[in-house]
């Protein structure tokens, strides 16, 4: 595809770089607009938030690196220099972004699982932004565009578990199990061996707990649904039996046949 965007001289603009720019931008402004309907102070939020960030740079690198030892090595340079050497890990910047944030928020007596609730959305925007770069900018286009179109629609549902958060209809940590089961399954397909184990127990937990959550819900649905057909059924029935019977009514009485 288009992998680099601009080469000036010795300097490579990366597209993957430039969405993930936007992504930034983007992913901050929709925190901001949701952060302005709480109580929250907004620079204690956006300080967590760019701690976070530097801490979701440094250990998705760091994961990165590890992963590719043979070929970084233990040479800084190449750690350090992004631009020359790329390579970032979706995992080591969840990972370092959850640890550092929380720790953070705790710091500040805040409640995280709470707090999550306004991040999940402009998180997934951001995932949904980023995996968009990676479509323009690498071979795996096909499923860069799946998990770019996941990750949008996990946006959409965390909005929409907010605005029930905040009525009081759901509980507080939905949206953090939600991420979770969203984040799993892009990453049961982009992993292997031990790693897409793990990612499949956390599917089933996160899924486990919805379905525990919602089972009341649930099983009034296909209640009703049964009592729906059902209904429909005995419409039918009784419809044709009506039909049938009138049919025999006039058969008796001879309507209907030709002299």
């Amino acid at each position: 595809m288009l992998p680099i965007l601009i080469t000036i001289g010795p300097i490579k603009i990366y597209t993957f770089g430039v969405f993930l720019v936007l992504a930034f931008f983007w992913g901050t402004f929709f925190l901001w607009r949701l952060i302005r309907l709480t109580a929250y102070k907004e620079e204690e939020i956006f300080d967590g938030l760019f701690l976070s960030l530097f801490a979701a740079i440094f250990f998705s690198r760091l994961f990165y690196v590890i992963a590719n030892f043979s070929e970084y090595g233990f040479n800084p340079v190449k750690f350090i220099l992004i631009n020359g050497y790329p390579g970032l890990s979706l995992n080591g910047a969840i990972f370092g972004g959850m640890i550092f944030g929380y720790l953070y928020f705790l710091s500040k007596k805040k409640e995280f699982l709470e707090l999550f609730n306004y991040f999940a959305a402009p998180l997934f925007l951001s995932l949904g932004i980023g995996f968009l770069g990676l479509f323009f900018a690498s071979k795996s286009i096909l499923f860069s565009f799946i998990f770019s179109a996941i990750s949008f629609i996990g946006g959409f549902l965390s909005y929409q578990v907010l605005i029930n958060y905040r009525k009081g209809t759901i509980n507080k940590s939905f949206n953090f199990v939600l991420f979770i089961f969203i984040i799993s399954l892009i990453n049961l397909f982009r992993n292997s061996g031990l790693m897409q184990n793990v990612f499949l127990i956390l599917i089933l937990t996160s899924g486990g707990y919805v379905l525990y959550y919602f089972r009341i819900t649930i099983f009034k649905s296909i209640q009703g649904s049964l009592s729906l057909g059902k209904k429909y059924g005995q419409k039918i029935f009784s419809k044709g039996f009506r039909r049938n019977k009138k049919q025999i009514i006039n058969n008796k009485s001879g309507i209907g046949k030709k002299n």
